[in-house]
């Protein structure tokens, strides 16, 4: 009987103890937003990818052959597998066209027009006709921004400052000084289409930026900021940016180093911040 008494408690006891653990968590879920982080780092630097990448996980190297009896289908094939979500029709929830003006919320997104993608002024485009350049030996590569919530851009709006920054490469500061002369007359003060996270790629060393040759951006020089604050919308596409090396030297391995400029963004090169790295060969 005393054992019986025993079991009873015991099973009594751990029922009791389920139930008030269960209304405890039941309460506490109640108070949790499900698409809001209850804590959150703002000033965090967010880095940048690439894409494609090669078939080992740990490598940053990029290496094909170009032509006709070339290896580069499996790369286009990683293309068209990462961009198919921005595809036509494929796009659901609420997204809207944006401009420079526009300020988004929790409850609206940007939209990415893949046709803004296609260059009018170069005979190789980064399509999927064209092979993204890879069968012509002028690559095309990827760059996005990773997704870090609530973070937004403090853009530059000074051109002087601009011109004053010590590692930014001449070429972005020419680009830039073109937009402000061409887009910004009497918006000099704060111009909205220097609303940007500026984006440059250019050789880790002398010797790769020669062989590297020019690059183009398509289709801006970095990230509009109107993209963000990324607040996990619901069907969020992060912009990209398609890189190209039009006349790189084949046959030899390239390290690039692609960089975001905004004025709360930082670079560390160990960690990645604010950057990004990789190698890439021509056969």
């Amino acid at each position: 009987s005393n054992e019986i008494n025993y079991l009873i408690y015991q099973i009594l006891f751990v029922i009791s103890l389920t139930t008030i653990w269960g209304c405890l968590m039941a309460t506490y879920y109640s108070t949790l937003d499900p698409f809001t982080p209850r804590y959150f780092d703002k000033t965090r630097t967010p880095g940048l990818s690439f894409r494609a990448r090669s078939d080992n996980v740990k490598s940053t190297l990029i290496r094909f052959k170009h032509g006709g009896s070339g290896d580069w289908q499996k790369l286009v094939d990683r293309f068209m597998d990462f961009i198919k979500f921005y595809g036509f029709g494929k796009r659901p929830g609420n997204f809207i066209g944006c401009n420079w003006e526009t300020k988004i919320d929790k409850n609206t997104r940007c939209g990415v027009a893949p046709i803004k993608w296609a260059r009018c002024n170069t005979d190789v485009e980064c399509t999927k006709p064209e092979k993204f350049g890879m069968y012509h030996g002028k690559p095309c590569m990827m760059i996005k921004l990773n997704k870090v919530y609530g973070w937004e851009p403090e853009p530059y709006y000074n051109i002087t400052e601009i011109m004053e920054l010590p590692k930014m490469p001449q070429e972005l500061k020419d680009h830039i000084s073109n937009i402000f002369t061409t887009k910004c007359k009497g918006k000099e003060e704060r111009c909205p289409n220097l609303r940007m996270v500026w984006l440059s790629c250019e050789g880790e060393t002398a010797a790769d930026t020669e062989n590297l040759g020019p690059v183009t951006y398509t289709p801006w020089h970095g990230f509009p900021g109107f993209y963000y604050p990324y607040l996990n919308q619901m069907h969020y596409l992060s912009p990209i940016i398609w890189i190209q090396f039009t006349n790189i030297t084949p046959g030899v391995v390239i390290q690039i180093r692609c960089k975001a400029w905004a004025k709360n963004i930082e670079h560390e090169t160990q960690d990645r911040v604010g950057l990004t790295h990789f190698e890439i060969m021509i056969d």
